[in-house]
C-alpha cells in the first residue's frame, strides 16, 4: 500500500525551522507542492468551503484546492489560537493528507504537551504511524551575544 512520510520539526523559535522549510520548498521547486504559514492554508480552505448559503463543505473545499499536490509545508503550526473552524479546517486537511498519502513537513514551537492538546488524539495517531520529528535543540540563531 501506498504510504506518505509526515515529518515534524520542532524547536524554540530561532533555530532555524523555517529555513530549513524553505530548503525543502526549493529541493521541490518545479513539482506540484503547497507550503506556508497555517493560517494561509485554514483561510483558504474557510473562503472555499463556507459560501453565501452558509453550509460548509470542508473535506470538499480541500480535495478542491489541494488535489494532485504533493506536498503540504505547513508553517508555524501552534502560534496562535484555533477556532472551531479553523480545527475543523486543519483536521480536514490533515485527514486529506492521509487518505490520499501525501507527505506532509510541519514546523512548530509547541512541546509535546502542547502539540497533543493543538492536534488532538486523531491526527496524533496518524502522526505517529506515518511521520518522525526531528527536535531543533541546539540554541536560537536570533540570540547573538552584544560585541
Amino acid at each position: 500500500s501506498a504510504t506518505a512520510e509526515w515529518i515534524m520539526l520542532v524547536g524554540v523559535p530561532g533555530t532555524g525551522k523555517t529555513h530549513i522549510l524553505a530548503a525543502v520548498v526549493n529541493a521541490l521547486w518545479g513539482r506540484p507542492f503547497v507550503a506556508g504559514p497555517i493560517d494561509t492554508f485554514l483561510g483558504d480552505i474557510k473562503a472555499a468551503a463556507y459560501g453565501d448559503d452558509g453550509q460548509s463543505s470542508l473535506n470538499r473545499a480541500v480535495m478542491k484546492l489541494y488535489r494532485g499536490r504533493s506536498a503540504f509545508i505547513v508553517d508555524e503550526l501552534g502560534v496562535g489560537k484555533l477556532s472551531e473552524q479553523d480545527r475543523a479546517a486543519l483536521d480536514a486537511l490533515l485527514n486529506f493528507a492521509y487518505a490520499d498519502c501525501v507527505p506532509v513537513i510541519m514546523a512548530t514551537n509547541l512541546d509535546a504537551d502542547a502539540r497533543a492538546a493543538f492536534f488532538g488524539a486523531r491526527i496524533v495517531s496518524r502522526f505517529k504511524e506515518m511521520g518522525a520529528r526531528i527536535e531543533c535543540v541546539w540554541p536560537s540563531l536570533r540570540r547573538r551575544e552584544e560585541p
